[in-house]
This record gives structure tokens, C-alpha cells and sequence, in this order.
């Protein structure tokens, strides 16, 4: 269930960027840049325009920051990182889902995400601050760390992703090996390093191999996953 979904709404947002500007309106960011501004349709990082976005050639790996200001709002109002870029989200709001993809990098330390939040492709996600909506989505050899801030929905661990927690007295309790289509459930407690308490908070972990999690306390880790050695 959750795969599948997953699966349709990257499929559809990746989709929707191959409509024309009219209908879904897009701006490009291949080189360093601040997002300081208003910002109507989805943001790419990582390409100078769509047809290189399509067929995969002259990416581009640039730093954006996304400050007081700044937000990407709208209908279809995606944020899509690619290539190894880093984007550093210190304030602002983005509307719709937050994608890292290819090995890039994001940084959320504050501002407001509408939606889910999701690493695939060796991407790595930091969150120390801000409020996600959503839910947070890790698979493809992402890894996501959450030392902050506060997640609306659920978590999510797919295929070979790890979600790592930083906090104190942080204890996952095995609710359902079977909640659905592989995954179990897992219900989370303790506070992250910045207070957040996470008490009551559910994970799903697939079964497949290599995904798991870790509870990091006064920095010792722990994989608690039962399906990972």
C-alpha cells in the first residue's frame, strides 16, 4: 500500500513537470542561488531547464538557500533536488512534496514543509529544525537524520533508507510485525536534541534488506530492527 502509493505520487509529481509553463509553472535552479521571494509552481535544482531534466544531461550540483521569504507555493508546488546539489532550508514554506533525489543533499533547520518529505538515490536529509507536515519517506540508499523540529505524520523506511533519531531517552516499541504489504510498525518515544518530544509518533520499516533505523542517546546508537543484523 504504502510502496504503491509512494510509487504513484513520485510518478505523478515527476510527471506534472513535463506540462507546459502555463499549466504548471517551474523555475530552474543550475546555479547557486537564495530563495528570498515568492515562488509560484515547483522549484528543480540541478538543471538549467526541462529538456535536460528529461533526458538526464548537463546536470549541475549548486548550493540554493531558502530563507525568510522564501516560499514555493501554488498548484504543484514541488521542490525536486538533484545531482548532488545541496539545499539548505532555514525558513520559508514549500507547499507540496519535498523530493532528494541522486545523491543530493538537504538541510532543514527551519521554515514549514505542506507535505511529505522524501530521500531516495543515496540522498542524504538533515533535519534539526522546522515543522513537516507530512511525513518523512527514506529509501534507495537514502539516510535521513532527525536531531529537530516536528513531523506531522508518520515515518517511513523503504528498501535498503535509514532514518537515524538523535535525542534522549528515545525507546521504539514493536507494535505490529504485519501492519501492511511488508511493513511493520513501530510507536516512538523520548525527546529529539532540540526538546521536541516524539512520544506516540509511528514508524514503518520494510522488511527488505537494509532497511532499518537507529536511536542515537548521549552518542551511543542503536539498530533496534529486528529484520537487520
Amino acid at each position: 500500500m504504502f510502496r504503491a502509493a509512494r510509487n504513484i505520487a513520485a510518478l505523478s509529481a515527476l510527471a506534472l513537470l513535463g506540462l507546459t509553463q502555463t499549466a504548471n509553472a517551474q523555475t530552474f535552479f543550475p546555479n547557486n542561488a537564495t530563495i528570498n521571494y515568492g515562488l509560484i509552481g515547483s522549484a528543480v535544482v540541478g538543471y538549467a531547464n526541462d529538456t535536460d531534466r528529461i533526458s538526464k544531461t548537463n546536470p549541475t550540483s549548486p548550493t540554493v538557500n531558502i530563507t525568510s521569504g522564501g516560499n514555493i507555493h501554488g498548484y504543484y508546488s514541488y521542490l525536486f533536488v538533484y545531482n548532488n546539489s545541496v539545499v539548505n532550508i532555514r525558513d520559508g514554506s514549500i507547499s507540496d512534496i519535498v523530493y532528494a533525489m541522486n545523491s543530493s543533499r538537504i538541510s532543514i533547520s527551519g521554515g514549514s514543509l505542506g507535505d511529505n518529505l522524501d530521500a531516495s538515490d543515496n540522498s542524504v536529509i538533515n533535519i534539526s529544525g522546522g515543522n513537516i507536515i507530512g511525513g518523512v519517506i527514506a529509501g534507495n540508499n537514502s539516510a535521513v537524520n532527525i536531531r529537530g523540529g516536528s513531523v506531522g505524520n508518520n515515518c517511513y523506511i523503504d528498501d535498503s533508507g535509514t532514518i537515524n533519531f538523535f535525542g534522549l531517552g528515545l525507546k521504539a516499541i514493536f507494535t505490529d510485525p504485519n501492519a501492511y504489504n511488508g511493513f511493520s510498525q513501530y510507536t516512538l518515544f523520548g525527546t529529539r536534541n532540540d526538546g521536541t518530544s516524539i512520544d506516540g509518533e509511528i514508524m514503518y520499516v520494510h522488511i527488505s534488506i537494509g532497511a532499518h533505523f537507529t536511536l542515537n542517546t548521549d552518542s551511543k546508537s542503536r539498530n533496534v530492527h529486528p529484520h537487520v543484523e
